[in-house]
């Protein structure tokens, strides 16, 4: 008998996911422990393997589609084998999507839902005339009928941030109308155009990790207003403060204390303090966070990722140390576990192995925040008149503009100078 692929729960609070890729075709043989598809959470993209070998005998699914946990998204079985439940199965969680009844979500098919996501078209917008209202495709294609606008409204920022006069667009969209697709296209056209031709060494389809992490910059970027705020940081303490602990946490975890751990401490303790930074906007809705759970970026050959150390506040130095190394360790050796990676509030990128002093993060969304890290330099400043060494670095805040104001965004960064300055503080 067929068995059912079954969309996973990869973490506590997925509801859904996203099949980003099939990695196997209809018909195709599986072993036990190959990948089927590849699936994107609100974090990550993971692979779903198989749990028996078999053939895969259909897709229920196009790439793209978005998939309720535990719901069927494909079947396994002996070659040609018959599937008597396909059909039904396919129109039950078809019926099952689109009667989702989540406040707040609007109810569509998955056709419909395609169709609005290939021509930029906000849902809550149309009124659906399925069963409960829930939007069909028909519904998208007579919402498009009636548009006379030509460009989708995510086109229509894009051409004004970008500077691009929408005349010289051409829409690839229902009817003829500019979306962000065509933009992107346009831009692409225009630089090359200004380049000098030359031969690529290689081509790399878009794909997996690097195309979530392309899609999730792009939203954020595009979505969120960013304001960026730096300031300069005397780190002459901490790096004493570092030489000073090096030994003493080394013996105690066996893992060398970092400029980033000490980073890292001194965020949290900050943030604890500052908790209008410590927020996210998710439908309409401010949500305020007591806990405070700092994410660090790190960089894999593929793409990068956002492990979160959790009451980064409540836990000591020596347990930031270890929790960061062994997180890395295990993400290193390929240990993508979903737990690594939920409920952050705040995220840091540090950039300060590299010869870099500043630069603009963009936004971890749903987050509100992101610090972004330089490197640590030997430079004169006046001190009491006189010139003299420190070591130096620069910290940039980005912050979502639309939820937080420029002030607690500034007393947030004096704050934190103020503790990186004078380190010992937080360990009182």
């Amino acid at each position: 008998m067929a068995r059912e692929v079954v969309m996973p729960k990869l973490g506590a609070t997925m509801e859904e996911g996203i099949i980003v890729s099939w990695l196997v075709n209809d018909g195709e043989f599986i072993e036990e422990g190959d990948p089927i598809a590849e699936i994107q959470t609100d974090k990550i993209v993971l692979e779903v393997e198989a749990e028996s070998s078999g053939h895969l005998l259909k897709k229920l699914y196009d790439a793209g589609s978005t998939v309720k946990v535990h719901e069927i998204i494909a079947y396994m079985g002996e070659e040609n084998e018959a599937i008597e439940q396909t059909e039904n199965s396919s129109e039950s969680i078809d019926n099952k999507l689109e009667e989702s009844n989540e406040q707040g979500k609007v109810r569509k098919t998955p056709a419909a839902n395609k169709l609005a996501k290939d021509n930029g078209v906000d849902l809550s917008l149309i009124s659906g005339t399925g069963p409960n209202s829930r939007v069909q495709k028909q519904d998208v294609e007579n919402y498009l009928q009636q548009d006379t606008s030509k460009i989708t409204p995510l086109a229509q920022k894009m051409v004004q941030d970008l500077k691009i006069d929408d005349k010289d667009l051409i829409g690839s969209g229902q009817h003829g109308k500019i979306t962000k697709k065509d933009v992107l296209s346009a831009v692409s056209a225009t630089t090359s155009s200004q380049e000098v031709e030359s031969t690529p060494l290689k081509k790399v389809p878009l794909k997996g990790m690097r195309k979530v992490i392309a899609e999730r910059m792009s939203e954020s970027y595009y979505t969120a207003p960013h304001v960026t705020m730096t300031t300069e940081i005397n780190m002459t303490e901490c790096v004493s403060l570092r030489k000073q602990l090096l030994p003493v946490i080394e013996k105690e975890t066996g893992y060398r204390l970092s400029f980033n751990d000490l980073i890292v401490k001194a965020v949290a303790h900050t943030l604890s303090k500052n908790k209008a930074l410590n927020i996210s906007l998710q439908n309409n809705e401010i949500h305020f966070y007591e806990e405070v759970n700092i994410g660090f970026a790190v960089s894999l050959d593929e793409g990068l990722v956002v492990p979160v150390i959790g009451n980064t506040d409540q836990i000591g130095l020596a347990e930031i140390v270890k929790r960061s190394k062994e997180i890395v360790a295990n993400i290193k050796s390929g240990k993508l576990s979903p737990e690594y990676f939920e409920n952050g509030t705040f995220t840091i990128s540090n950039l300060g192995m590299f010869a870099v002093d500043s630069f603009t993060p963009i936004i971890n969304q749903p987050q509100s925040a992101i610090l972004g890290v330089g490197r640590i330099l030997e430079k004169p400043i006046v001190k009491n008149g006189e010139v003299v060494i420190n070591s130096m670095m620069q910290l940039s805040l980005s912050f979502d503009h639309r939820v937080i104001d420029g002030a607690p965004a500034a007393q947030f960064m004096t704050d934190l100078k103020e503790n990186l300055e004078n380190p010992f503080r937080m360990l009182v």
